[in-house]
């Protein structure tokens, strides 16, 4: 008969351990720690970063009449305001 072969115990799926995060973390030790110190401190700084130079911080619109939105047309011709 050409029916599945007998199961093979050497060849069953193993049961691997579930481990949580934060177990996996822990595990990790110091170095851990330190990756996570600078992941926050980098985010921190970015969001610094983008409420500090905000367009209107860095380029306020009274500074050049002319830079505001651009006013050039497909051909390049700069249209008047």
């Amino acid at each position: 008969m050409l029916g599945a072969p007998a199961a093979d115990p050497s060849t069953e799926a193993k049961v691997i351990p579930k481990e949580s995060l934060y177990e996996m973390f822990l595990k990790g030790g110091d170095v851990m720690w330190a990756l996570l110190a600078s992941s926050v401190l980098a985010v921190a700084i970015i969001i610094e970063r983008f409420i500090a130079l905000r367009r209107g911080a860095v380029a306020p619109t009274k500074f050049l009449p002319g830079s505001g939105p651009s006013t050039a047309t497909a051909s390049g011709t700069v249209m008047p305001r």
